[in-house]
């Protein structure tokens, strides 16, 4: 398979591994995730690819090699110092408050808020004010972008589930992350709802966002991606356009254990 350049590579995962009680679930495996691209992988079940979620956002760490963005190692740091660096990721499960409204779901995310800091409250609350109507403003013009800005005062669990999915990624985008991981996205989604967050995922892209997919529906991945990385038992296996990727049939055996 043909391999893409790693001079605009946003995010390296070089040499990592991963075993969980002798069985290797990730094996010296390294990718690069290219700026304002959309990268899926994709590969049978058990592969490893939200293992690979896992270690790049550092929920687990690497037995050996590094993971390192925008030029610097951060295999070794927790979860929220990799956020803070610009990475945000999704969960197979929404992991939603559910009784929080959609507009403080997104607002909870958002950084360095002086409201929280009692002292800041007091000694400026002008500049306090001026603070929280800025963050709601943004927090509705993510809102605004995935749909929901007419559900922002309904709590998160009388949202419909494609509601749901669409308000994890208004709270990723709350964070103003570079990089987002989004785990199975368009898993339980209609098929029109399926299609409304693959045109979100190519609209972020257009925004200078870069994302990486798990996804098991190939006409979404096909439509959705840039590039593809192609998984099996924990390794890389194949690297290259969507076209390219999904119409190579040792790789569809493989993906369909033919």
């Amino acid at each position: 398979m043909s391999q893409r350049t790693q001079a605009s590579a946003l995010l390296d995962v070089r040499g990592v591994t991963k075993s969980f009680g002798g069985i290797r679930a990730v094996d010296h495996l390294s990718l690069s995730l290219e700026e304002r691209r959309s990268t899926s992988l994709i590969g049978p079940n058990g592969a490893g690819k939200t293992t690979v979620f896992n270690l790049i956002t550092g929920f687990l760490a690497c037995d050996t090699g590094d993971v390192w963005f925008k030029g610097r190692r951060i295999s070794g740091l927790p979860p929220h110092r990799i956020a803070r660096r610009g990475i945000a990721r999704s969960f197979q499960d929404l992991r939603l408050f559910s009784r929080m409204s959609v507009l403080d779901t997104v607002l909870l995310v958002r950084k360095g808020q002086s409201g929280e800091n009692l002292f800041q409250a007091f000694l400026n609350p002008v500049r306090v004010a001026r603070e929280e109507r800025e963050n709601r403003e943004a927090a509705m013009a993510y809102l605004e972008f995935v749909g929901l800005a007419d559900r922002a005062r309904v709590v998160a669990e009388d949202l419909s589930f494609a509601e749901q999915k669409l308000l994890v990624i208004a709270r990723l985008l709350a964070t103003e992350a570079e990089c987002l991981l989004l785990d199975e996205p368009m898993s339980g989604l209609d098929v029109a709802s399926a299609r409304k967050m693959c045109g979100m995922v190519r609209e972020l892209i257009d925004r200078g966002k870069s994302v990486c997919l798990i996804e098991h529906n190939l006409d979404i991945v096909k439509e959705a991606s840039d590039w593809i990385v192609f998984l099996d038992q924990g390794q890389v296996v194949a690297t290259g356009a969507p076209d390219e990727i999904l119409k190579d049939r040792k790789l569809a055996e493989i993906y369909f254990g033919t």
